[in-house]
């Protein structure tokens, strides 16, 4: 069978210098046209591998139309608003690690592909841009028979040069150095990661830092995570495995299960409690969710409530809905420190409570919200055990983006460590 490498033009011998802008721009938007091409494709095939975080996304032995060459050519443009409003890729900051430099070098040239999507789950998806009115979001459906592929191209000037776009000075990266040495580097046995992965994948596990090193295609994953590489002792520069694998410690968190990746995005040391404290801001968060945590309590305070973690909007009570989407307190009552979660809405009673905690004693618990039947379900789960559970018709509502605090901003902080911090879809 008879293959052809995908490129622009064929036999010419390129000078050296390229073509570039008189001005830096920043091309990240793309303007695209539809082009007949002269190129005729002979059998063609290609897997086109998803980026990590969308691996869902991946489609395999794709074959290119033969007798056809590309469709569509983009080329890269700068935006101007010509209409009311101010173009903002960051929405609103809410892409913290945008990199306001970027650009595309290059053109690109798209060929309509038939995949085997026999196995390929694409459910639709909400989606957002600068084209959202503000707190909306839009709804996308993928078409598994509606399948392009697009690659790097570059036009050539009548001289036969390329045309490259010179971009601006890009932004440096985030280092992920420390003061420590990587020959000083030593394994911690006591903290453990996770990263992205499909469901089946054998990235879908527990991991320490020894197992950087030894775990083919962890480096990249765990390493692209500042706090993952820092708490493992900048294991990811190091040039050797600071020790064996430590044995995989399971607790008995029921989340260890769960299919859906963590929204955090992020693996969290155990930590503390602190007084307007943001942890994190998550976008889109899921209608049906399931907050997992261990818990350990060190001391009872006077305060009645004291706050662990917050999901919320902005405010500390409802209306409008998103005020407590969960809140999570330990409680001081007459029966003992107790977890007390707080809904949104719920009723007849808008909280539930967990039997009373001993003191510095690891708990794990999983808060859950879920319909069921056309009302909302809510659960505390406590070492694997229902421990509290209540219906409400409340209506809840699809949210634009939650602060996550631990602590909030008015109620003292729990003494307590918060451990295997993990949010996801239910």
């Amino acid at each position: 069978m008879k293959f052809h490498q995908l490129i622009l033009v064929l036999n010419i011998a390129f000078p050296t210098e390229v073509v570039a802008q008189a001005v830096l721009e920043k091309n990240d938007h793309l303007t695209c046209y539809r082009i007949k091409d002269s190129l005729k494709l002979e059998d063609v095939a290609v897997d086109m591998i998803a980026n990590r975080v969308q691996e869902e996304f991946t489609v395999r032995n794709c074959r290119l139309k033969q007798k056809k060459g590309a469709f569509r050519m983009c080329i890269p443009s700068t935006k101007n608003v010509l209409t009311e409003g101010v173009a903002d890729p960051t929405l609103g900051g809410l892409v913290k690690a945008y990199d306001p430099n970027r650009c595309l070098q290059n053109d690109f040239l798209c060929y309509q592909v038939s995949c085997d999507t026999k196995t390929l789950k694409l459910p639709k998806r909400k989606v957002i841009d600068q084209f959202n009115m503000k707190g909306e979001t839009r709804t996308v459906k993928f078409m598994k028979q509606k399948i392009e592929i697009c690659t790097p191209a570059w036009k050539l000037t009548n001289k036969k040069e390329l045309v490259v776009i010179e971009c601006p000075s890009p932004t440096p990266a985030p280092s992920v150095a420390s003061s420590v040495s990587p020959t000083e580097c030593v394994d911690d046995p006591d903290y453990r990661f996770y990263v992205f992965c499909q469901e089946g994948s054998p990235f879908c596990q527990e991991f320490g830092c020894a197992d950087i090193l030894t775990f083919p295609g962890l480096r990249d994953r765990a390493c692209n995570n500042e706090q993952t590489a820092l708490a493992c002792c900048i294991s990811c520069n190091a040039s050797e495995a600071p020790t064996a694998s430590p044995v995989k410690q399971f607790d008995k968190c029921e989340w260890k299960k769960n299919q859906y990746p963590n929204l955090f995005n992020v693996s969290f040391l155990p930590f503390k409690p602190t007084s307007n404290n943001i942890i994190s801001t998550i976008t889109q968060p899921p209608y049906d969710y399931r907050l997992t945590f261990g818990l350990t309590a060190h001391s009872l305070q006077t305060a009645t409530y004291q706050s662990v973690i917050h999901f919320t909007t902005g405010n500390n009570q409802a209306p409008p809905y998103g005020a407590r989407v969960p809140g999570v307190w330990l409680r001081n009552s007459g029966l003992g420190l107790q977890l007390l979660v707080d809904w949104d809405g719920a009723s007849p009673l808008n909280y539930l409570t967990s039997p009373a905690l001993e003191l510095d004693k690891e708990y794990c618990f999983t808060i859950t919200c879920k319909d069921v039947k056309k009302s909302s379900q809510f659960q505390i789960i406590m070492d694997g055990i229902t421990v509290a559970q209540g219906i409400s018709t409340v209506n809840r509502l699809s949210l634009f983006s939650v602060k996550v605090y631990a602590g909030d901003p008015w109620y003292v902080p729990a003494d307590a460590t918060i451990s295997d911090l993990y949010y996801s879809k239910f």
